[in-house]
C-alpha cells in the first residue's frame, strides 16, 4: 500500500473521528436522540442516508458478480429500487407520523403497537437481529476481501475487517445516530464519485459502451437471456432483497428520523432517482469488467476490483477509501438499529424507566458488543464463503416483516395470525438452508419462504382476524 492511499485513509478516519466529536455535543442523553437523531433529520440528508445505507461493499463486490455469473440476472436491482421506492411512498408517511406520536424507536416496537402485542414484538426483534447479523458480517467481509485483493496481500483480511470495525465502533459509540448520518452524507458523495469514475474507466479501456455490448453478445450471448440457470435466483433475489431494502430494521428505523413526514415522498423520488444511477453505474463497471477478463476464471466477489487494479492503477488510493466509505456507511447503520433492538425491545421498557442516561449509556455498550459479535461471525468459514448467498439469506428473514406490515393495513390481521406467519415462512427458509432442497423446485430458499409465508398470511387472516 503506498504512501498516497495510507494518508487518504488517515484523513478519512480522522474526519470520521471528527464527525463523532461533533455529533456528541449535539446529542442528548436519551436513547431516542442516540438511536433517531432526535427525529430532526430534513430532506436531503433523509436521502443521502437511505441511499447511503442501502448502497453497501456489495456495490464492488457481490453486485457485480451477478452479472458475472448469472448475466440478466442483474435486473433483478432495477426491480429492488422501484419496489423499494415504491414501499417508502406508500408506507413511510405513516410510519414516520406514528413513529414520533408514539415515541417509537425500532421496527419491532413499531410493530408491537399496531398488535398491541409485546409476543409480536420480542418475535419480529428477534427476526430482525437475525436478519442483520449475517448482512453486517457480509459487509465486513467484503472489506477484508477487498482490500486484501487491492493491496497485493499487504493488507491482510483481518487488518481490513479490523480497522473498519475500529473505526466505526468510536464514532457511533461518541456520536450516535446524528454521526451516522451525518458520515453518511460524506460516504454518500465519495461513493457516488467513485462508482460514476468506475464506469466511465472501465468502460472506456474496453471500448466504449457499444464495443461493451458487442462483445458481449458475440462471445457471451447467454448472459443476455434467461435461462434454467438464473431465472429461479433471480426469481429468489426479487422476492427477497427487492423487499428487504426496505423492511431491514437499520433501513425501516431510516424513515423515524424523518423531521416531518409530510416530505418523505419527495425523499422516496429522489432515493429512486439515486438509486437508478448508482445501479447504472454498476453495472456498466460488471458488464466492462466481465469483458475485461474474459474466459479467465477469477473469484467473482473480487471481479470490480480485480479490473480497476489492472485498468486503473492510479485510482487504487480512491479504491481503497471508497471500498471503507461503502462498507461504513451500511455497517454503522445495522450496528446502531442492532444496538436499539437490544436495549429497545429486549432490555428495557423506556416508557416505564425514567433513567434515560443508564439506558443510552448501555446503548453505546452495546455497540460494541454488537460490533464483536459480528467480527467473529466474519472471521469464520461461514461469514468468508461467498457474499451474495449469505446476504441472501439475510435478506429473506428480513422479508418476514412484510407481513407484519401488510397486516397493520389490514385490519383482519390478528396477532398470532402474524406470529404463525413468520414462524411458518422461518421454518420453510431453515429446511431449505439445511437440506438444499425446496417443494417448489428449482426455486430456492427465498421463494419458499415468501410463497408459505403468503400462503398462511392469508389463512390467518380467515382463522385469527383481529377483533377490533
Amino acid at each position: 500500500m503506498n504512501s498516497a492511499t495510507s494518508y487518504a485513509l488517515a484523513a478519512f478516519f480522522l474526519a470520521h473521528i471528527g464527525v463523532a466529536f461533533w455529533a456528541r455535543t449535539k446529542r442528548r442523553e436519551t436513547m431516542e436522540s442516540f438511536y433517531l437523531a432526535d427525529r430532526d433529520i430534513g430532506m436531503f440528508a433523509l436521502t443521502a442516508t437511505l441511499v447511503a445505507s442501502a448502497v453497501n461493499a456489495l456495490a464492488v463486490t457481490g453486485t457485480p458478480s451477478l452479472f458475472y455469473t448469472g448475466g440478466v440476472l442483474f435486473s433483478q436491482m432495477f426491480v429492488a429500487v422501484f419496489v423499494t421506492s415504491a414501499l417508502v411512498w406508500s408506507f413511510g408517511p405513516t410510519i414516520a407520523k406514528q413513529g414520533r406520536q408514539g415515541g417509537i424507536v425500532t421496527q419491532a416496537e413499531y410493530f408491537g403497537r399496531q398488535y398491541g402485542s409485546r409476543t409480536v414484538q420480542l418475535f419480529a426483534a428477534l427476526l430482525g437481529l437475525l436478519s442483520l447479523l449475517p448482512f453486517l458480517a457480509a459487509q465486513i467481509v467484503g472489506v477484508g476481501k477487498i482490500l486484501a485483493g487491492v493491496s497485493g496481500g499487504q493488507i491482510p483480511f483481518e487488518t481490513g475487517v479490523m480497522s473498519c470495525a475500529l473505526a466505526i465502533a468510536i464514532y457511533v459509540f461518541f456520536g450516535g445516530a446524528r454521526a451516522v448520518v451525518a458520515s453518511d452524507v460524506l460516504q454518500g458523495i465519495i461513493l457516488l464519485l467513485f462508482l460514476l469514475a468506475a464506469a466511465v474507466v472501465l468502460i472506456s479501456a474496453q471500448g466504449g459502451v457499444v464495443e461493451v455490448l458487442t462483445q458481449i453478445s458475440l462471445s457471451m450471448p447467454e448472459k443476455l437471456v434467461f435461462s434454467a440457470d438464473n431465472l429461479p435466483p433471480f426469481i429468489d433475489n426479487c422476492l427477497s432483497w427487492s423487499f428487504a431494502f426496505f423492511l431491514w430494521p437499520h433501513m425501516f428505523q431510516r424513515l423515524l428520523m424523518a423531521r416531518t413526514e409530510t416530505r418523505i415522498r419527495y425523499v422516496a423520488t429522489m432515493s429512486c432517482l439515486s438509486y437508478s444511477i448508482v445501479v447504472l453505474c454498476i453495472l456498466a463497471t460488471a458488464m466492462a469488467a466481465t469483458v475485461h477478463f474474459g474466459d479467465v476464471q477469477i473469484d467473482p466477489d473480487r471481479l470490480v476490483p480485480a479490473a480497476l487494479s489492472a485498468l486503473w492503477p492510479v485510482g487504487g488510493t480512491i479504491l481503497v477509501v471508497a471500498i471503507f466509505a461503502l462498507a461504513m456507511s451500511t455497517i454503522d447503520s445495522i450496528v446502531l438499529t442492532s444496538g436499539s433492538i437490544l436495549s429497545r425491545d429486549f432490555l428495557s421498557q423506556p416508557a416505564r424507566s425514567g433513567d434515560e442516561v443508564h439506558n443510552t449509556a448501555v446503548s453505546r455498550g452495546l455497540v460494541l458488543l454488537i460490533m464483536a459479535l459480528a467480527i467473529s461471525i466474519a472471521v469464520t468459514d461461514f461469514g468468508t464463503r461467498t457474499i451474495v448467498p449469505l446476504v441472501t439469506l439475510s435478506a429473506s428473514i428480513a422479508t418476514l416483516a412484510l407481513w407484519p406490515l401488510l397486516g397493520a393495513v389490514w385490519k383482519k390481521t390478528s396477532a398470532m395470525g402474524v406470529i404463525i406467519t413468520q414462524t411458518s415462512g422461518l421454518s420453510a427458509m431453515i429446511y431449505v438452508y439445511y437440506t438444499g432442497d425446496s417443494p417448489f423446485h428449482p426455486l430456492g430458499l427465498a421463494s419458499t419462504g415468501f410463497i408459505v409465508s403468503a400462503v398462511v398470511f392469508l389463512t390467518m387472516t380467515l382463522i385469527f382476524s383481529r377483533k377490533n
